[in-house]
């Protein structure tokens, strides 16, 4: 006899076999036609197309992280290199202060050097009277001079061009009180003449003014 329960082995096969079958239209383990479960296609900037703006904002911060990570040794390493030249230059600039400030006395003694001694000497023409020592050269050649032909000498040098009379002479060589005669001027200035002079009769640094006196022509 048949059992009872064949009739049912149709049913139950039929069943089995459509549990295993797969509605068209769905694929496995996805979600309805909705999107649910499908993965979201991530876009450039790194955040998946309907993240929230949380998301969107950590990623943003995440990748200026990692800019500023790579860019920061170069920024630092400017900066040192900066830093060197800085430095460089600050001390090229105090070994030049000091260099000056080593120059600066020795120009300075020798800028007084010469102006004492522009202050001790007059110049004129081929003479130069040295008023320290009381000498007087002419072209690099000392001559011997009198106490009276140095202060003559002195006088006309520093008064060139002025044409001076006996008294004003007397007056200033041999003081205001003088009481000789006012020959004593033209015997020392002929004494003088031989001295400095080329050529005695024919003066040509201290001359003659006609009905004058005297004066440094040169």
């Amino acid at each position: 006899k048949p059992n009872r329960g064949d009739h049912h082995e149709p049913e139950r096969e039929r069943a089995a076999a459509g549990g295993r079958e797969q509605p068209q239209g769905k694929s496995h383990g996805c979600a309805d036609a909705e999107g649910v479960g499908t993965p979201r296609r991530r876009p450039r900037g790194g955040c998946p197309e309907g993240a929230g703006e949380s998301e969107r904002e950590e990623a943003e911060a995440a990748e200026i992280e990692e800019v500023v990570e790579k860019v920061a040794p170069r920024i630092a390493e400017g900066s040192a290199l900066e830093s060197d030249d800085a430095g460089e230059d600050e001390r090229e600039h105090e070994r030049g202060g000091r260099a000056c400030a080593a120059q600066r006395p020795d120009q300075q003694g020798r800028e007084q050097d010469e102006e004492e001694q522009a202050a001790i000497e007059i110049k004129s023409g081929p003479f130069v009277l040295n008023t320290r020592n009381r000498t007087l050269e002419k072209n690099f050649t000392r001559l011997k001079l009198t106490q009276i032909e140095y202060l003559l000498m002195k006088l006309f040098m520093e008064n060139p061009g002025k044409a001076m009379s006996r008294e004003d002479i007397l007056s200033a060589v041999w003081g205001s009180d003088f009481t000789g005669e006012l020959k004593t001027v033209d015997v020392n200035i002929r004494r003088l003449r031989m001295k400095i002079e080329d050529d005695p009769t024919e003066p040509e640094y201290l001359t003659t003014v006609w009905g004058y006196c005297y004066k440094w022509g040169y």
